[in-house]
């Protein structure tokens, strides 16, 4: 049996980590119908992250632990990036008074040594609502620096656009995790 590689989700209060991990687990579920409900359905309920969740998934390349670290631990999370294989950063893009925030949880997560080659995906979460928001989503790319980051980490960084609640993207970052797994057997 492989041995699990675990998986970092960071960003700040309320951008939807907790929602990300129980799609995820839904979707790769043996067991589960892989439905991840339709965008009238109502998504599953969440509690606000006061500590850590942890949820393994099972890819076809092993498993992997999702530990989500919440919002309010930021100034904990230095101590558990030498440990993760991997990591999903959480944006709500529709959220422009906060954006601030995030870019600078972000940043100092990338600048930390335990980091460094080691993949990160940055997730855009709520694109559903970001119309009811006056940043787009491409300024908020821009005020993150996604084309620097990219160029920075080069094939280590990537991006997903998307919604928990209508489950945009969810796919698409269990593949990356997925992929990522496999790379680091």
């Amino acid at each position: 049996m492989k041995m699990e590689k675990q998986c970092l989700i960071l960003g700040p209060q309320n951008c939807g980590k907790t929602l990300l991990i129980k799609r995820l687990q839904n979707l790769s579920s043996s067991s589960g119908s892989k439905d991840l409900g339709s965008r009238d359905a109502l998504p599953p309920p969440t509690q606000p992250t006061t500590g850590t969740t942890l949820l393994t998934i099972t890819t076809t390349h092993g498993p992997v632990l999702l530990k989500e670290y919440g919002g309010k631990m930021a100034p904990l999370w230095h101590k558990a990036l030498s440990k993760a294989s991997m990591y999903i950063y959480v944006i709500d893009a529709s959220n422009p008074w906060e954006l601030g925030v995030a870019i600078v949880l972000l940043m100092e997560t990338l600048v930390h040594e335990s980091t460094a080659e080691k993949p990160i995906l940055l997730f855009f979460n709520k694109t559903d609502i970001i119309e009811h928001s006056t940043t787009s989503l491409e300024e908020c790319k821009s005020l993150c620096r996604v084309s620097d980051l990219a160029e920075k980490y080069k094939n280590l960084f990537s991006v997903v656009d998307g919604s928990c609640v209508t489950c945009e993207g969810m796919e698409d970052i269990l593949r990356w995790v997925t992929e990522n797994r496999a790379k680091r057997d």
